[in-house]
């Protein structure tokens, strides 16, 4: 592959000029154009460097056009997410913000720690009650308060 490599070198500096402005007219971002291109670059050395040098040019822009939707793809994917968010998203789709820090804290410990403290509360419950569960925050119709009774180790059916 070495004796192609200043073909390709050749070949790749004659379409740059041209995927970059596509991918630019696509985006609107200059920074996202060059991922863009850079990416069908390297994938279209990767993977079609040893074909013929006639099908090089239709091959490296089906790879520009594929990369190009991948980028849409994400975008769309990224807008959907920040909309579930409530988040506004700008003209280039970044908030400049985490929409995660924006959902409020509830302020109450884990459902672990409830469970903790019901439990260090009374002691005499087995592990299978309804007790924790009900401290966690679970429903618990339906499972039947069936507790130990005193030091006689039966247990919860």
């Amino acid at each position: 592959m070495q004796d192609n490599r200043p073909k390709m070198d050749a070949f790749l500096a004659s379409v740059e000029k041209r995927a970059f402005y596509m991918a630019r007219m696509a985006t609107g971002n200059r920074e996202d154009a060059l991922d863009i291109v850079q990416e069908a670059m390297f994938s279209w050395v990767r993977y079609y460097q040893t074909k013929p040098e006639t099908l090089w040019k239709a091959l490296f822009y089906r790879v520009l056009n594929s990369r190009i939707n991948d980028w849409y793809r994400r975008r769309r994917v990224r807008h959907r997410v920040r909309r579930w968010f409530g988040g506004r998203t700008t003209e280039a789709g970044d908030t400049g913000e985490d929409p995660i820090e924006r959902l409020p804290d509830t302020g109450s410990p884990p459902p672990v720690e409830q469970v903790m403290v019901g439990a260090a509360r009374n002691p005499r419950q087995s592990p299978e009650s309804p007790a924790p569960a009900a401290a966690a925050g679970f429903p618990v119709a339906g499972l039947g308060g069936h507790e130990c009774q005193g030091d006689s180790g039966g247990h919860a059916m």
